[in-house]
């Protein structure tokens, strides 16, 4: 197995756990109005910025999992025709 698709697949999967995490706080916060609650304004402000913090590393691990899968296929797609060329 190419260990750029178990890299990939990896970091792939933890950036969709974060992405859910975050998700996941945001829905538990809402009240029956659809607003967020939270206990005062600077828990609102370091809650919202960690949160935008954790959600754009967790896109930015997918998208760079994606490259890894894209480059891994690269890589066995060229060694695939350097073997059937040395034949």
């Amino acid at each position: 197995m190419n260990t750029y698709y178990l890299a990939g697949g990896i970091i792939f999967i933890l950036g969709i756990l974060l992405v859910r995490f975050v998700n996941r706080r945001r829905f538990n916060r809402r009240g029956p109005g659809g607003l967020q609650h939270f206990n005062s304004y600077d828990s609102s402000v370091v809650i919202r910025l960690f949160e935008w913090i954790v959600k754009i590393v967790a896109y930015i691990m997918i998208i760079c999992s994606l490259a890894l899968f894209l480059h891994g296929y690269k890589q066995g797609h060229k060694d695939s025709h350097i073997f059937k060329n040395t034949k």
